[in-house]
């Protein structure tokens, strides 16, 4: 038993050492802001900058299970065609006890004098479709 705790405590602390660096949400560079094409995929209308998920499971004392999961993107777009991309769609199971909550969105562009205008997006802009019968796509 002592081999298998010595062999988690090692990995959880190289998983620690190389952890990605995310951006905290609501903080975009003027470098992306300033961005006019992607540098692999000239032409493309977006591009993804963060892809990114987080999952916490924690194990309760009486047995139940709870897992969280974090989930974040950023995609910028360069134009009109690229609209359709930020839509985001979050499925899940609704047979299962899921909750979705605390969604934040907003848009970031530069004004004429390079200012950054930062518009939330509003919670009647996120809506729940319920047309499928075993899941419920938020977007």
């Amino acid at each position: 038993m002592a081999a298998i705790i010595l062999i988690l405590q090692v990995t959880r602390t190289s998983a620690q050492e190389n952890a990605l660096k995310v951006p905290e949400f609501g903080n975009v560079s003027m470098a992306e802001l300033q961005m006019k094409t992607c540098d692999f995929s000239p032409g493309a209308p977006t591009v993804n900058l963060l892809k990114y998920r987080e999952v916490k499971l924690s194990v309760f004392p009486n047995g139940n299970t709870e897992v969280v999961t974090l989930t974040r993107y950023r995609v910028k777009i360069f134009d009109k065609k690229g609209y359709k991309d930020a839509i985001i769609t979050i499925p899940f199971n609704r047979e299962n006890t899921i909750r979705i909550s605390n969604i934040k969105a907003a848009t970031y562009n530069l004004g004429e004098s390079g200012q950054i205008i930062i518009t939330p997006v509003k919670e009647d802009d996120i809506y729940k479709n319920k047309g499928e019968k075993k899941k419920i796509t938020v977007r």
